[in-house]
């Protein structure tokens, strides 16, 4: 594992959660998504973090410093499939567990492929927070370039 620091000397390299409360980047470019499901994983517990878009997601990643990513598929600028590339070909969060949000079927194979862990369908379930913590627990699996 490669490690690099931030200017101000924090470790740049993902960490799996050790301790604490998990930190949350969640990225959609609806206010109100975002606002529902920022007020549920707080209430669950997590520490949360949004982005509009997956270019926020990239330029929010030094501050936020997620545990997991959970973002929606289809926005404007930097989609879900791009931010997921982005992130997979970064060190510091190659390994960084993505989940996608999506409103319709999606191809599990080509989910896998661009190195996500799951999927969750809109509209988004209550057991979403139970699903994140599902995620945290396996192992991630980084596609071959």
């Amino acid at each position: 594992m490669t490690t690099d620091a931030f200017a101000d000397g924090r470790d740049k390299t993902y960490q799996p959660v050790a301790a604490g409360r998990v930190r949350v980047l969640v990225v959609d470019d609806e206010d109100l998504v975002r606002l529902v499901i920022a007020r549920q994983l707080r209430f669950a517990g997590f520490d949360v973090s949004v982005a509009r878009d997956g270019l926020e997601a990239l330029a929010a990643l030094p501050d936020a410093a997620p545990d997991i990513v959970l973002t929606d598929l289809n926005m404007p600028r930097c989609n879900g499939e791009q931010l997921c590339r982005e992130l997979r070909a970064l060190p510091a969060s190659s390994a960084l567990p993505v989940v996608l949000m999506t409103g319709g079927p999606i191809d599990e194979a080509w989910l896998h492929g661009i190195g996500c862990a799951a999927v969750v369908y809109k509209p988004l379930p209550e057991t979403l927070p139970q699903l994140l913590w599902s995620v945290l627990k396996m192992p991630v699996t980084i596609p071959a370039a």
